[in-house]
C-alpha cells in the first residue's frame, strides 16, 4: 500500500502525507525545482524503495500494485539493452514507458498512479480503471500531484469547498471535478503532462471501455469468462494467506469460492450486519454459507449507531470527499478488524455489477421495454417490490423517449443550478459511445459516473494498512464482460446471468439461485443513525443556507440526510481547521 506526491515550482515545501491509522514510511527524491515522495503504509523501507527510481534527469515513482510482472519483465528485456541493470520496480516501469509506451499502457495489469518528474516536465499516469487515485492542481509557478485530494489542497494552501453542478445531480463530482477549489482528479486511463516553462497542462486518454461482440456459443463464452476470472484472481494472489470481504451476494461469494478452488482458500471472510435492518436486509446467513463453502473462518461484525457516530467522521476525513452512500464506513470497519488480525490484503467482489448487468436500475430500464408488465411486476414480485419507486420514476418519462433520458431520470438525485442540459448530454454521449445494447449503455454510464466514488472507498482500507483487491476490475475481465450478449447479463428477472452460470460448483446454489436478493442497505434512516445525521444536516443547512429536503419516494434508499451530514463533516475539516493542521491521527 502506498501513496505518491509530487510538487514542482518555486515553493518546494513537501506535500503532507495522508491521514493514516498505521505508521507511514516515506522515501523521496528532490532537486532545486521539485520533490517526489512515496509513502508506504505499514510496510518496510526496503520494499518501498522499489517504488522510486532516481534517474539522471529527475525521478520516477508509483503508488499501487502491478500484478503481471513476469509479462512486463519479458517485454522489458526485449526492448532494452541486455546489459542494462534494473535497480527497482519503478526503474522497470519507467524504462518500459520510455521505450514502448503504447504496449506498456495497453498491457500493464494493476492499480497504480505514477509520476515522472524533471526540471522541465512532469508526467502523470493513472491505471485503466482508476483503482488508484491521483489529484493535481496549481498555477504557473507551482504544481502539485498526490494520491489524496486533501494533500493537494493543503499543499497549495487554497482548501475551499466548491459544489459542482454534477454533485447536485448525481451525488458525485464527474470526470476531473472534485469538491475542492483548484484541485482536479486525473480520470482513469489517462496521462497528464505539464510543461514547467509555460505551466500548461494537457491530458489524454490512453484506455477506455469499448463494447465488443462474440460469435461463440453461450456455453463457450461462459467457460472462457470463468477461466479469465480465475486468471485475474490467480494474478492477484500474493502467495500468502488471502482473506476477503463477503457480503453473501454472488460477486464476493464467487471470489471466495474461486480462491478455494485455486488452492488458496480465504483465511478470514468478513461480513457486517445491522440489527436495525434484520427485517429487510440481513446477508449474514448467506455469507455464512459462502464462508463454509470456501473454508474461510467467518467473522461477522455488528457495528452500532454509537460506532457509526464515532467513526463515520473519520471516514470522510480520510476520503476528503463526500460519497453517495455509506459503503466506505462498512469498508473502514472491516479493514479495521482485518488489521487487528494482521491481515493486509482483502479480496473484494466489487466491479461485477456495472460490467455484468447487476445493478437494479439496469433491471428497471430493461423491463421498462414493456411498461405495463413492468409496473405489474413492481407491485407483485417479491424481488421488485422494494424498488417500486424506481419503476414509478421511470414511468414519468414517455415510454417512447430515448433510453438515455430514461436512465438519466433514474440516476438524477437533485437539480442543477444551470439546468439538466449538460448532464443529460453527458449521459447521452456515453450511451452513444457504448453501442446499441441497453444494459451495456447503462453499465458504461455507471462506470464513468457512479462507479468512481465506490472505487475511491479503497482509501479507507488503506488507512488501516489493508489493500483492497478487486479481480472483477481486471481490464481484461471488463473488456470480456462488455462483449457478452445481453442475454448473458439479464434474462427475464435474473441479473448477472453469465456469472451465475460460471458459478456452478464455486458458489452455493442457495446464493446463485436466490430469488429475493436486495441491494446494499444501511440503516442511515433509522433511529439513532438518523438522529446523528439529522443534527449534522441541520448544521449544514445553517452553514450553507441550502435546505435539506428528504425525498420520501425513495424510502430507506434516500440518502439526503447522509449526503448533507457528510458534506458538513467535510466542511468542518476543510473550512474550520487551519491549512496544514491534522487532528485525530492514529484512528
Amino acid at each position: 500500500m502506498s501513496y505518491i506526491a509530487c510538487a514542482t515550482g518555486e515553493d518546494r515545501r513537501p506535500v503532507l502525507p495522508p491521514t493514516s491509522g498505521v505508521p507511514l514510511v516515506r522515501t523521496s527524491a528532490s532537486a532545486a525545482s521539485w520533490t517526489l515522495s512515496v509513502d508506504g503504509v505499514g510496510g518496510r523501507a526496503e520494499d518501498l524503495a522499489q517504488h522510486l527510481w532516481h534517474h539522471p534527469d529527475g525521478a520516477f515513482g508509483y503508488a499501487g500494485i502491478i500484478y503481471n510482472w513476469p509479462e512486463l519483465t519479458r517485454r522489458l528485456r526485449a526492448v532494452v539493452d541486455a546489459r542494462t541493470e534494473i535497480t527497482s520496480c519503478a526503474h522497470a516501469i519507467a524504462l518500459l514507458l520510455r521505450h514502448d509506451p503504447q504496449w506498456t499502457l495497453a498491457n500493464v495489469n494493476g492499480k497504480f498512479a505514477a509520476v515522472d518528474v524533471t526540471a522541465h516536465t512532469i508526467t502523470c499516469w493513472r491505471d485503466k480503471i482508476g483503482e488508484e487515485q491521483l489529484y493535481h492542481g496549481g498555477g504557473p509557478r507551482r504544481f502539485v500531484a498526490a494520491s489524496t485530494v486533501l494533500s493537494v489542497a493543503e499543499s497549495l494552501g487554497t482548501a475551499r469547498i466548491v459544489v459542482p453542478d454534477s454533485f447536485r445531480v448525481f451525488e458525485t463530482p464527474v470526470g476531473a471535478e472534485t469538491m475542492l477549489e483548484g484541485v482536479s482528479k486525473l480520470p482513469p486511463g489517462s496521462v497528464l503532462t505539464r510543461d514547467a516553462a509555460e505551466g500548461r497542462v494537457t491530458t489524454r486518454t490512453y484506455w477506455q471501455v469499448e463494447p465488443g461482440e462474440t460469435t461463440e456459443s453461450d456455453e463457450d463464452v461462459v467457460a472462457g469468462f470463468r477461466d479469465l476470472l480465475f486468471d485475474a484472481i490467480t494474478l492477484r494472489m500474493d502467495g500468502g494467506a488471502n482473506s476477503c470481504f463477503l457480503s453473501g451476494g454472488q460477486d464476493s461469494s464467487f471470489v471466495a469460492g474461486a480462491l478455494a478452488r485455486l488452492g488458496s482458500p480465504p483465511r478470514f471472510a468478513f461480513t457486517t450486519a445491522f440489527a436495525e435492518l434484520d427485517h429487510v436486509y440481513n446477508e449474514a446467513p448467506y455469507a455464512a454459507l459462502a464462508a463454509k463453502h470456501s473454508g474461510a473462518e467467518h467473522v461477522v461484525l455488528e457495528p452500532n449507531a454509537s460506532d457509526f457516530a464515532t467513526h463515520y467522521p473519520k471516514t470522510i476525513e480520510v476520503l476528503g470527499e463526500v460519497k453517495a452512500n455509506a459503503a466506505h464506513f462498512i469498508e473502514y470497519w472491516i479493514a479495521r478488524a482485518a488489521a487487528e488480525r494482521g491481515i493486509t490484503r482483502l479480496f473484494s467482489g466489487y466491479g461485477a455489477d456495472e460490467s455484468l448487468g447487476g445493478e437494479v436500475r439496469y433491471l428497471v430500464g430493461y423491463l421498462d421495454r414493456d411498461r405495463a408488465t413492468a409496473m405489474r411486476l413492481a407491485q407483485e414480485h417479491p424481488l421488485l417490490r422494494d424498488y417500486r419507486p424506481l419503476f414509478e420514476k421511470i414511468a414519468t418519462v414517455p415510454q417512447d423517449a430515448d433510453e438515455a433520458l430514461k436512465y438519466f431520470t433514474l440516476m438524477k438525485r437533485g437539480d442543477a443550478s444551470g439546468g439538466d442540459g449538460p448532464h443529460l448530454a453527458l449521459v447521452r454521449s456515453l450511451f452513444a459511445a457504448a453501442g446499441d445494447r441497453l444494459v451495456d449503455q447503462m453499465g458504461i454510464v455507471d462506470t464513468a459516473i457512479s462507479g468512481q466514488p465506490l472505487l475511491d472507498t479503497a482509501r479507507v482500507d488503506k488507512y488501516w494498512g489493508v489493500d483492497k483487491i478487486c479481480p472483477f476490475l481486471d481490464h481484461r475481465v471488463i473488456t470480456a464482460a462488455y462483449a457478452l450478449p445481453e442475454r448473458l447479463k439479464i434474462r427475464d428477472l435474473t441479473t448477472k446471468v453469465a456469472l451465475r452460470l460460471a458459478s456452478a460448483g464455486i458458489v452455493p446454489d442457495e446464493i446463485t439461485h436466490r430469488p429475493t436478493k436486495v441491494g446494499f442497505a444501511f440503516p442511515h434512516n433509522h433511529g439513532p443513525y438518523q438522529r446523528f445525521l439529522s443534527d449534522l444536516a441541520d448544521r449544514f443547512a445553517v452553514r450553507t443556507g441550502r435546505p435539506v429536503r428528504v425525498d420520501p419516494s425513495r424510502g430507506r434508499y434516500d440518502r439526503t440526510l447522509l449526503m448533507a451530514a457528510s458534506e458538513e463533516i467535510l466542511r468542518r475539516r476543510v473550512e474550520d481547521v487551519p491549512v496544514g493542521v491534522r487532528t485525530g491521527e492514529g484512528g
